[in-house]
């Protein structure tokens, strides 16, 4: 996918239950184009006022997906539930139509195994809660990871921006500009607790902590930089 602003990031989800439907959001509100897909209306209409398009249609059929033009988007997201054998249908359609960067939902471990069996990019095993996160991972490929430690504040592993390299915390005033703490810099050496005259090396890792809209803030600016 590489380093795509994000408002130029594109991803169809497919299924729309309790984990589809939170990615929808959670992406959408992070600023990209997003394509919603469920055979159910009531599925489609709870997602409507922040999908960029919703379609009502079964995704597990081949016209279907080649009329959405599967393939030119970023990243299909397979959020389908209990029905494994449509999860697998659904993403074998995909990946013979050219889709790239799939990303699916499964249910157990087996699951899981079939699909990365058949090229699945990305498999989550997801508890009802932990949508949020595995779309923020999805949408900001700069995150190595995350942790929630409640709903309103957590810690992000992200690669050091380019315009932070070589500089001083204390000049970029992160706290004031993005409202979250540095608490360690990361590099092939090991690990430093940062003071204000700490510098970001090049090919760096940060780890900032925060409330989770400060964090997505922060991500969101540095996306479009």
């Amino acid at each position: 996918m590489g380093r795509k602003k994000m408002k130029n990031l594109q991803f169809a989800v497919l299924g729309l239950g309790i984990f589809g439907s939170r990615m929808v959001k959670t992406l959408a509100k992070n600023g990209c184009i997003v394509l919603a897909v469920d055979r159910k209306q009531a599925r489609v209409d709870e997602v409507k006022e922040y999908a960029t398009r919703t379609v009502l249609a079964d995704v597990t059929d081949e016209h279907t997906l080649r009329d959405l033009d599967i393939a030119s988007f970023d990243n299909v997201i397979i959020g389908i539930g209990g029905n494994m054998q449509a999860s697998i249908m659904c993403t074998l359609l995909c990946k013979e139509l050219g889709a790239q960067n799939i990303t699916a939902k499964a249910v157990n471990a087996n699951h899981a195994s079939i699909l990365q069996k058949i090229g699945v990019d990305r498999v989550i095993i997801p508890e009802a809660d932990s949508a949020d996160k595995a779309a923020l991972l999805i949408a900001y490929p700069q995150i190595s990871d995350m942790v929630q430690l409640k709903d309103d504040l957590g810690i992000l592993e992200i690669d050091t921006p380019k315009a932070w390299y070589d500089k001083p915390i204390k000049e970029l005033h992160i706290r004031e500009k993005y409202g979250v703490t540095v608490i360690f810099i990361l590099t092939d050496e090991g690990s430093l607790t940062p003071s204000g005259d700490s510098m970001f090396p090049q090919d760096s890792t940060v780890v900032v902590a925060g409330s989770m809209d400060r964090l997505e803030t922060l991500l969101s600016r540095l996306g479009q930089k």
